[in-house]
């Protein structure tokens, strides 16, 4: 079973990452903060989400990210750092999570 955080820069741009049950339970330390936790309500459940972040979202998105990196095992962090590049590297427009 994986996560998968899906960008989509219109045309075919587009991305795939699947993150791990542990990383995506890095997200949800208490120590993260008030208004990162409330984004990241949205793709709480590890095996039922199913959202879309647009807009300005997708750089509070990488921002609540890049926060929880610290937290991560060291052996999830290179697929988070691949991710935090990439939500860098280009204009997305939309990022779809999944569980499944």
């Amino acid at each position: 079973m994986a996560f998968d955080v899906i960008l989509s820069g219109g045309g075919k741009d587009t991305a795939v990452f699947h993150l791990s049950e542990s990383l995506h339970s890095a997200l949800f330390d208490p120590l993260a903060s008030g208004n990162q936790r409330r984004l990241l309500r949205r793709i709480q459940d590890y095996y039922l989400t199913d959202c879309t972040f647009t807009g300005a979202d997708i750089a509070s998105f990488a921002d609540a990210l890049a926060s929880a990196r610290d937290r991560a095992d060291p052996a999830d962090q290179p697929a988070l750092d691949g991710l935090l590049k990439a939500l860098a590297s280009h204009d997305w427009t939309s990022v779809y999570c999944t569980g499944d």
